[in-house]
């Protein structure tokens, strides 16, 4: 995209646009950094003492310890916040694992990883496989979803549709969505 000098041309050359950001989560730090690198000046309004949004933690002084707002993961998906992450200087102080772990209801951990072999979506199959505490229905229909969310575009109409109801046009059982797609949804997004 231009530089905002160029982007504006009611500016002098010599004026560099101010552009005011409302929220100072992963969405609004991204785009300071994007328009500052652009030319921009940037101001970020949060109404918290701190930036981060939902991917940030805080102090409870009753419990004495450092709290999560939300879970925090990262897959290797998220390209742009990987991106971020290297341009601020902090991609060392994430913690990277290789497998993502399910807790079955029966209380059995179940690694998920993706294979090096496979192409993606594909690379997940076999992890998704080896998730027996799913029905093999379901675990298929999984597959399915996975493959028509790595192949779809968002189109405006989508802008209308909750996550859950896909997710019931693709088929996906209460188990489903509850074992799996709440775990990947909530951590994930």
């Amino acid at each position: 995209s231009p530089d905002c000098r160029k982007r504006h041309a009611m500016f002098p050359s010599h004026v560099s646009p101010h552009v005011g950001i409302v929220g100072g989560g992963l969405a609004g730090m991204a785009a300071a950094a994007a328009l500052t690198q652009r030319g921009c000046r940037v101001e970020i309004f949060e109404r918290r003492k701190h930036l981060g949004g939902r991917a940030s933690s805080f102090h409870d002084p009753k419990l004495g310890v450092w709290l999560d707002h939300c879970r925090h993961v990262s897959l290797g998906c998220c390209t742009n916040f990987h991106d971020f992450c290297r341009q601020l200087g902090i991609a060392d102080s994430i913690a990277r694992h290789d497998a993502l772990h399910f807790i079955a209801p029966d209380g059995r951990l179940h690694p998920f990883a993706p294979t090096r072999w496979l192409p993606a979506p594909l690379h997940l199959a076999p992890a998704l496989w080896r998730l027996r505490f799913l029905p093999a229905r379901d675990r298929i229909a999984i597959g399915r979803a996975v493959g028509r969310l790595a192949c779809q575009r968002p189109r405006p109409a989508d802008r209308e549709q909750t996550m859950a109801a896909w997710l019931r046009g693709q088929q996906q059982s209460d188990r489903a969505i509850d074992l799996f797609w709440d775990v990947v949804l909530r951590s994930a997004l």
